[in-house]
């Protein structure tokens, strides 16, 4: 189990004192700039892999955060709007 960093204690505070539009915002913020940092780690995790398995596994995984980044994306600009 990993330890939280002081950034992500801060960021948990709030998202813990946020409500309504501000926590919606707060959380599609930050699943959008979490799923792109995954992504570039599944990418370069990609490029020094040595088994088969674990580069398909990625290949189909990296899609399906990149549709779940988009959609982030989609509504956060729906909330700013």
């Amino acid at each position: 189990m990993q330890r939280e960093t002081g950034r992500e204690k801060q960021l948990e505070q709030r998202l813990t004192s946020a409500s309504g539009a501000d926590f919606d915002r707060l959380f599609l913020q930050q699943t959008s700039t979490d799923h792109e940092s995954l992504i570039r780690e599944l990418q370069k995790d990609r490029e020094d892999a040595s088994d088969n398995e674990r580069e398909a596994l990625i290949d189909k995984v990296i899609p399906i955060l990149e549709q779940h980044q988009e959609l982030a994306q989609i509504l956060l600009k729906r909330k700013q709007a």
